[in-house]
């Protein structure tokens, strides 16, 4: 891997829990990625915030929009550290809605510049390549293809999951990230998930048995 990557490709990857599918509204059958994910992976690559990185506003503005409605905006630099240096600025821009017509009316969010900063943060990280297989999913490739692939989990669920498993898994290791930090974020080891994959495989060579009596 380059390494002009390596931030790049340790950042791709979001978990599911950190993924909600938005309903309804312009951005409907797109994906929200946590906020708070991001500080926390911000954290975990470049040090806590304030040390090993920042963010610098440069406007917050309310700019008319149409029918009445304003919209909030902000910008930032985001810094970061590496090696005991740190970068030039990352540019992010954001905006929310302020005032909005709904329903009963115009609504007026006074959420709506916390909400812009958190979405000129995303737009800063995207630059990082955070959450970049969520925005780029035509470069989100994984290991070569098996048919497990396309196979019914539901038909053959034990043998299916089992090599989903190991290619994420694999896929992962594969783009830079610490095998010791993924075991930690399943809350298991290295030896527990031999052993079930082992089992796992076991049960398959059962079930082919059990099919020829």
């Amino acid at each position: 891997m380059s390494e002009n990557l390596k931030i790049y490709e340790s950042l791709r990857t979001v978990p599911e829990s950190a993924k909600k599918k938005i309903t309804g509204g312009r951005l409907n059958n797109m994906t929200n990625i946590s906020p708070m994910w991001r500080i926390k992976r911000l954290t975990e690559v470049f040090g806590p915030v304030g040390i090993g990185w920042y963010t610098e506003e440069l406007r917050r503005e309310i700019i008319d929009g149409a029918n009445d409605q304003k919209v909030a905006i902000v910008d930032i630099n985001l810094f970061v550290q590496q090696n005991g240096e740190w970068s030039k600025p990352i540019f992010g821009t954001g905006g929310s809605m302020l005032v909005a017509t709904e329903t009963k009316g115009l609504f007026t969010s006074d959420e709506a510049f916390k909400m812009a900063y958190t979405d000129a943060l995303s737009v800063a990280c995207k630059a990082l390549g955070m959450g970049a297989d969520v925005y780029f999913k035509e470069d989100a490739t994984f290991d070569e293809p098996t048919k497990y692939d396309t196979d019914n989990i539901s038909a053959h669920s034990l043998l299916a999951v089992k090599k989903r498993f190991e290619q994420r898994l694999t896929y992962l290791i594969n783009r830079g990230m610490d095998a010791k930090d993924i075991y930690s974020r399943l809350d298991t080891n290295e030896n527990q998930i031999k052993k079930a994959m082992s089992a796992l495989s076991w049960i398959n060579e059962k079930e082919k048995e059990l099919n020829r009596l």
